[in-house]
């Protein structure tokens, strides 16, 4: 299976937001334990914006349904 690659152009400079999913237990003594919650952790988003006609968006949105549960 070949490898699709995303070759469209955003408009302006895509900025990212990073967070930590955790998992926190708090013990009577006032002492807390934190972990990570699963094997990834990190959840990262890219907000993206587009613009043009109708014809040339659907491509977009159907790579991007694609790859919802696949990387």
């Amino acid at each position: 299976m070949a490898l699709e690659t995303f070759t469209w152009r955003t408009q302006g400079q895509p900025e990212g937001s990073f967070s930590q999913r955790v998992r926190t237990v708090k013990f009577g003594d006032g002492y807390e334990q934190v972990a990570a919650d699963g094997i990834n952790p990190e959840q990262q988003s890219w907000p993206l914006s587009f613009s043009g006609l109708e014809s040339e968006m659907l491509p977009i949105l159907s790579f991007v349904r694609r790859h919802v549960i696949k990387s």
